[in-house]
């Protein structure tokens, strides 16, 4: 009996163990989000194309009017180099963006990525952040 309810409880623990790695939002209606996915919150100060995909150079931690008045430089030159990254549109479609936008975005952190200056990433989904100041 007691090989039964220890080999029970192993393959509880087992299947516990290996659980999708989702955070459960199902009681507020959101969309499900990976745990693996970082969510950044900043505005877009440049664009540009890479290989082919869209990107662009979001930065927390500034205010919107920084993002619209200050050139990219401007901005990268000070605190706020550590807060930038760039994000590309290697697995979705971004919304039309452009200079001081205010968005939301997620990368996976378990997707394998090179960090030259600024991190580079695919964006795994972005949103429009329509919050005033």
């Amino acid at each position: 009996m007691k090989k039964i309810t220890l080999t029970i409880t192993l393959l509880l623990f087992t299947s516990a163990c290996g659980e999708t790695t989702t955070q459960n939002t199902a009681e507020t209606g959101e969309d499900t989000i990976p745990t693996t996915w970082e969510e950044v919150e900043g505005y877009v100060i440049d664009k540009g194309k890479e290989g082919g995909n869209e990107k662009f150079l979001l930065v927390e931690g500034i205010t919107q009017q920084e993002a619209l008045e200050k050139t990219s430089r401007e901005i990268l030159s000070g605190d706020s180099y550590d807060n930038a990254i760039w994000l590309t549109d290697e697995d979705i479609d971004f919304p039309d963006l452009g200079k001081g936008e205010a968005v939301i975005a997620w990368w996976d952190r378990a997707k394998p990525h090179q960090e030259p200056g600024i991190l580079t990433v695919p964006a795994e989904k972005v949103e429009m952040n329509h919050k005033e100041e």
